[in-house]
């Protein structure tokens, strides 16, 4: 089952230079993802840099199902 995609658009100077997809796994971590989800829309500040956890300043570890041992895995 694939999860959730969020994107981000990075520039340089103001031009693109690419896409960067990431994609979720709320199966595994719902809250984590959702959070994460969330703070890429940046609804904050709305130009990239905002963002507010939708938790509050911490919230606990879900679990530690998937390691992060692989380049791609964030």
């Amino acid at each position: 089952i694939l999860g959730k995609k969020v994107f981000f658009d990075p520039a340089v100077n103001g031009t693109k230079i690419g896409r960067i997809e990431f994609e979720l796994y709320d199966n595994v971590v719902p809250k984590t993802a959702e959070n994460f989800r969330a703070l890429c829309g940046d609804t904050d500040l709305t130009n990239g840099f905002g963002g507010k956890s939708i938790y509050g300043s911490k919230f606990a570890d879900e679990n530690f199902v998937k390691k992060h041992d692989k380049f791609i895995l964030v």
